[in-house]
């Protein structure tokens, strides 16, 4: 799906967008945090992740790429390399504004244990 993205980005703009996986990266530790550290439930963080991956792209369209949209196209290429950097960064940074995880486990959401069936009736 990267490689999808990052060919219509660039059929799209004609700029390879560096910051593409960052885009995804900070929305997703966002989610899982509230699950982990705040013990959200996991139906409610996953679409304020998805509110939160289109609100950052909309950030990022408005203060970098409409900025360098008549610019040379090397200069919004480089540009995404900043946006990049920035995005990684926040994730570095996210944990700690959530206090220690080192103790949390992640909630079992998909079980692949198998319960033990009597071949005798009840």
């Amino acid at each position: 799906m990267s490689a999808v993205g990052l060919a219509l980005t660039y059929k799209a703009n004609r700029i390879i967008n560096f910051a593409q996986a960052d885009l995804g990266i900070v929305p997703a530790l966002l989610a899982l945090l509230l699950i982990l550290a705040k013990g959200w439930n996991i139906w409610l963080a996953l679409p304020l992740g998805l509110l939160a991956a289109a609100v950052l792209g909309a950030l990022v369209e408005m203060i970098f790429v409409r900025r360098f949209f008549k610019a040379p196209r090397l200069i919004l290429t480089v540009a995404t390399i900043g946006v990049a950097q920035i995005l990684v960064a926040v994730s570095l940074f996210m944990p700690g504004w959530f206090g220690d995880l080192s103790s949390d486990r992640p909630p079992a959401f998909i079980t692949t244990t198998l319960k033990k069936r009597s071949m005798l009736p009840p």
